[in-house]
């Protein structure tokens, strides 16, 4: 699961109405958040901390779906392609 899928999973599983709500709760920019929800940006290491502390979900999974984990050999996941 990618960031822009998950985001787009809180707010169809009813856990946030916005991504207004989330700015508010992550104290965020919601242009960050929807830029993230875009492909445009991923969040960096400081903001998937923050954003694995706000959903109670695991910093390594948070950090893996920001394309931020070194996979053993040093390179990172790509930013997603837009088609």
């Amino acid at each position: 699961m990618s960031i822009p899928e998950w985001l787009q999973g809180m707010l169809k599983d009813g856990r946030y109405q916005s991504y207004s709500e989330m700015s508010y709760d992550w104290r965020i920019p919601e242009e960050t958040i929807r830029r993230w929800a875009k492909g445009e940006r991923r969040p960096s290491v400081s903001n998937c901390i923050r954003l694995a502390r706000a959903t109670g979900t695991p910093l390594e999974e948070v950090v893996t779906m920001a394309g931020l984990a070194d996979d053993g050999d040093g390179a990172r996941g790509p930013l997603p392609v837009k088609a």
